[in-house]
C-alpha cells in the first residue's frame, strides 16, 4: 500500500516541479525571452528575466507560451485517473462487502480507493496551481482594456 501512495505522490510532485513558472516570449526575429510577465500597456510587455527587467514592444511579439498550462492539463488528466481509481476501489469494496465468501486478501480491495483518494488531493493541487499560474500570466500580458 505504501508503494502505491509513494507512486501517486511522486507523479504529483513530478507534475508540479516539472512545470516552469517562466513565460517564454518569442519575438518576430525568433529571439526568445524567458521570464515572469509582470505587466505592460498597449505598447509594451514588461518581463522580469534572470538578467533583470526587460521591456518588449508588443508589435515584436510573435507568440507567448504562458506557464502553468501544462501543469493544469497534467492535473486534470490525473484527476480523471484518480476518479477512476476511486470508482474502481469503491466497486471492489462493495463486492467484498456483499460477498458471502471471506478471503484473507479482501483488504487489498481498498487499495485503489486509497490511491485514488491521495491522487485526488495531489492532482487537484497541481491543477489548481497550474490554473492560477496560467491565468496570472495571461492577465499580466493582457493590455489595459483587453485585447484589441
Amino acid at each position: 500500500m505504501r508503494g502505491i501512495l509513494r507512486v501517486c505522490l511522486a507523479l504529483g510532485l513530478a507534475g508540479a516541479v516539472g512545470c516552469s513558472t517562466a513565460a517564454r516570449v518569442r519575438l518576430d526575429d525568433r529571439t526568445r525571452v524567458s521570464g515572469r510577465i509582470v505587466g505592460g500597456d498597449a505598447e509594451v510587455i514588461r518581463v522580469e528575466t534572470a538578467d533583470g527587467p526587460t521591456v518588449i514592444p508588443r508589435d515584436r511579439v510573435a507568440a507567448i507560451a504562458h506557464p502553468g498550462k501544462g501543469a493544469f492539463i497534467y492535473g486534470v488528466v490525473g484527476l480523471v485517473v484518480a476518479l477512476g481509481l476511486v470508482g474502481l476501489g469503491s466497486y471492489a469494496v462493495y463486492q467484498v462487502e456483499t460477498s458471502a465468501d471471506s478471503d484473507p486478501q479482501d483488504g487489498l480491495a481498498s487499495l485503489p480507493l486509497v490511491a485514488g483518494g491521495v491522487g485526488l488531493l495531489v492532482q487537484s493541487s497541481v491543477a489548481g496551481w497550474g490554473w492560477r499560474t496560467w491565468q496570472r500570466s495571461l492577465e499580466a500580458a493582457e493590455p489595459p482594456g483587453g485585447r484589441h
